[in-house]
């Protein structure tokens, strides 16, 4: 009685109401307004059966082509193992540049003179030029953030 019942009604009963049917071809169920699917929806399984076997298609191109992809690299390093003197060319350089870039004050006439003068690699002029360059960072730094 329960095997005539299934063939005679394919969608069940929702817990909330309605009727449900599953489809195993696709491994899911669909929503429908009767027990029996209506024509116009057994249309959109068929449609939504094709965009499936479309997607799986399309995974199993992507899988063996990416599996041939690993095959081909694995051979060429086992094969050609590049040795240390191999250059492997490289794409463009990545170039980054900050939008809206502020350039701090360079302090007073004084210390900007002084700091230009100095040419000579000693230790006091690149101290001379860290230190007028720390003071021109705290200098922006306390213009901005006064209230």
């Amino acid at each position: 009685m329960i095997a005539e019942c299934d063939k005679q009604f394919i969608g069940r009963r929702k817990p909330g109401g309605g009727y449900a049917y599953y489809d195993f071809l696709q491994n899911r169920r669909f929503d429908i307004a009767g027990p029996n699917p209506t024509p116009k929806e057994q249309k959109s399984f068929d449609e939504e059966y094709v965009v499936f076997l479309n997607a799986q298609r399309r995974d199993a191109i992507t899988a063996a082509l990416a599996e041939r992809q690993r095959l081909r690299a694995e051979a060429a390093f086992q094969n050609d193992q590049p040795s240390a003197d191999t250059v492997i060319p490289l794409g463009a350089p990545l170039v980054i540049t900050p939008n809206n870039v502020r350039i701090p004050g360079t302090g007073s006439q004084a210390a900007r003179s002084k700091v230009e003068r100095c040419d000579d690699a000693s230790l006091s002029c690149s101290w001379t030029k860290f230190s007028a360059g720390i003071k021109n960072i705290f200098g922006v730094y306390a213009k901005v953030n006064r209230p």
